[in-house]
């Protein structure tokens, strides 16, 4: 099964998720937004959690959302917000780079994993 090799490579995972989303925000950066925390490398975490765990349920404010829907959304609301400028001083592209990267080796390298 996946979920132990995730255990097993999860401070690569994060290490790498971290690297891949600050270079995300310093590549494709369209205002003067600086990368600061862990927040992209969080929400690639996040994102496979979402991708193993589908129907899990997150708590967002009120709303109780499938973990697979709440991603989206955030992910949506993300890229919108790089878009149009309206993040703020929040670094959206590191979110949506960290985002990408789990979401990409999730279905290629692990799926090559399980295959052998």
């Amino acid at each position: 099964m996946i979920v132990p090799k995730l255990k097993r490579n999860y401070n690569n995972l994060y290490l790498f998720n971290l690297f891949y989303s600050s270079s995300s925000s310093i590549e494709d950066s369209y205002d003067d937004v600086s990368s600061l925390g862990a927040s992209g490398a969080i929400t690639g975490i996040d994102t496979i959690f979402s991708c193993l765990f589908p129907t899990s349920t997150v708590i967002y404010y009120d709303l109780e959302l499938p973990s697979w829907l709440y991603m989206i959304v955030f992910m949506v609301v993300d890229i919108y917000r790089s878009i149009t400028l309206t993040n703020g001083d929040i670094d959206t592209i590191g979110h949506v780079g960290g985002g990408k990267y789990s979401y990409n080796i999730l279905l290629f390298k692990y799926t090559i994993i399980l295959k052998l």
